[in-house]
C-alpha cells in the first residue's frame, strides 16, 4: 500500500497488519446469520433504541455529567 507524505497513519500504524479479529469481524458482518462471539456483536433487533435515547438525552441535558461521560476514563472506571 503507498500513503502519501502526509499521511494520517504513524509510523507503527503503516506496518500493522490485520489481526484475526479483523477477519472473524468481517465474516460476521457479511453473513448476518451468523453469531460471532469474536467482536462482542449483538443482535441489533433487541438493542433497546429508544431506552439508550431516553437515558443518553437526560445525561446530557446535566452540562458537567454530559461532558464526563463523553470522556475516556481510566481503565479502572470511576468509584
Amino acid at each position: 500500500m503507498n500513503y502519501p507524505e502526509r499521511s494520517a497513519f504513524s509510523e507503527m500504524g503503516k506496518r500493522a497488519s490485520d489481526l484475526p479479529i479483523s477477519w472473524l469481524m468481517e465474516k460476521a458482518l457479511q453473513k448476518p446469520g451468523i453469531v460471532s462471539l469474536a467482536a462482542g456483536f449483538t443482535d441489533n433487533q433487541t438493542l433497546p433504541l429508544q431506552l439508550t435515547s431516553e437515558v443518553v438525552n437526560e445525561l446530557l441535558d446535566d452540562v458537567p455529567a454530559g461532558r464526563k461521560a463523553l470522556q475516556y476514563g481510566t481503565t479502572r472506571g470511576d468509584e
